[in-house]
């Protein structure tokens, strides 16, 4: 019987995990989630009489699905900061592989520091130089897993979980709630989260030691764009629009990548999938939170 240990269960990418858990694990493996701040709710019916919970790692496992890490980005020029990134991002993760047998890390885009033009592919090492804290601590533990035989699934950020950052402002400002403009200058291509589940499903049973990428299919959007898209969403789908039209602006933070895009050609081409077209994840998010 495998043990297997799950990292970052309260989070949105985590929560919808624990949720599926017999999806990806259905041989009868013994499940320990880790148990920080947030309560874990919402188990697999399935698992959620046996799933153990842990909130130290003094045991060892076959199998981790690291998921936790601080995602606190808009700390990410507070110098008292880093400490807590490093311990968060590096040191659980350094804990975590020397614990596991094996381990698949969710890492993110900020590996990279979006200003090279270009969109990054599986292929690519994580930057020297990303732009912020969290992008420096995430390439860290990146070379972490990898080194010790482990699958890394970079993200952008991800649709269809029960919060989009993002997507979920701009429902606010269609609904009439007060919101700041929207960058026009800022491009990526988010992930959907039935595409991320289906690359860690195959990573689990596959693993080969390899980086994958999530990230829709489509041009790259910048966030005045998404806005756009979604109201179009809301149109289709006879939602109420309070508001028709945003304020749209440059972002005026210099350390936020301009053009920061994830390719996943070479992810969908290994493991045969096709993954949404980024219309098809925001509709489907949209309508998903709105449920």
């Amino acid at each position: 019987m495998e043990r297997i240990l799950i990292t970052g269960g309260s989070g949105q990418i985590g929560s919808r995990v624990v949720e599926r858990l017999s999806e990806i694990f259905y041989s009868g493996e013994e499940i320990h989630l880790l148990k920080r701040e947030r309560e874990i709710k919402s188990v697999d019916p399935r698992y959620a009489g046996e799933v153990k919970m842990v909130d130290r790692l003094n045991e060892n496992y076959d199998f981790t699905f690291h998921l936790a890490a601080n995602i606190h980005t808009k700390y990410n020029q507070n110098p008292q900061w880093l400490p807590k990134f490093k311990e968060d991002n590096v040191e659980l993760t350094r804990k975590v592989a020397d614990n596991s047998g094996r381990v698949l890390l969710v890492s993110s885009d900020n590996v990279f520091s979006g200003s090279d033009g270009r969109d990054y592919t599986e292929e690519d090492i994580s930057n020297p130089n990303p732009l912020n804290t969290y992008g420096v601590t995430k390439a860290e533990a990146e070379r972490i897993v990898l080194n010790k035989g482990g699958d890394v699934i970079r993200i952008q950020t991800m649709l269809g979980v029960k919060s989009n950052l993002i997507v979920n402002r701009v429902m606010d400002a269609i609904e009439g709630k007060d919101y700041w403009p929207f960058w026009n200058d800022t491009f990526s291509k988010p992930s959907y989260f039935e595409d991320f589940f289906e690359v860690a499903k195959s990573s689990y049973n596959l693993g080969n030691n390899e980086v994958y990428h999530v990230s829709t299919n489509g041009e790259p959007l910048s966030r005045a764009q998404i806005a756009y898209k979604v109201l179009e969403v809301y149109q289709k789908n006879n939602l109420p629009v309070q508001r028709g039209q945003f304020n749209t602006e440059n972002c005026n933070d210099i350390n936020f990548p301009r053009r920061l895009v994830l390719d996943s050609q070479i992810t969908q081409t290994r493991l045969g999938l096709k993954f949404a077209s980024v219309d098809e994840a925001l509709e489907n998010h949209v309508l998903y939170v709105k449920d």
